[in-house]
């Protein structure tokens, strides 16, 4: 019986203390694939490839969030414009455009909002978030 008690408090001690599951690959690969593509919407025709979770780290107390490192590749499109002359004498604007490859390894933290959601920030924006809370 006393040991049936320790386990259901220590059951319910994990409980509150939130040894909740992290987000999922497939979350994590959703909210880095969102996170990506609003914050490259200037590049022209920017399409992610592919999505690789490198690393992800457990639970950090000060800051509610799940480190994850993200490898994210993709293409995108660049123009480059010149006035050349034309054979009537006059110049004209050629523009040409290349198909630019875009590979970048990046640092997230993945946390619930007051609404139990699951939102993602770069770790450069969840430090600048912790020293505003000082």
């Amino acid at each position: 019986m006393k040991k049936i008690s320790l386990f259901v408090i220590g059951l319910a001690i994990l409980t509150f203390y939130g040894c909740s599951r992290g987000p999922s690959d497939e979350v994590i690969k959703k909210l880095s694939s969102d996170y990506v593509s609003e914050n490259l919407k200037n590049r022209k025709n920017f399409q992610i490839k592919s999505i690789e979770i490198v690393q992800k780290g457990k639970f950090q107390k000060p800051g509610k969030y799940y480190p994850v490192r993200v490898k994210v590749q993709g293409t995108y499109q660049t123009e480059e414009g010149a006035w050349v002359s034309s054979k009537s004498g006059f110049p004209t604007y050629s523009v040409k455009s290349e198909t630019e490859k875009y590979d970048e390894t990046e640092n997230f933290e993945i946390y619930k909002n007051d609404y139990n959601e699951w939102k993602i920030r770069t770790e450069d924006e969840g430090q600048a978030l912790q020293l505003f809370k000082q």
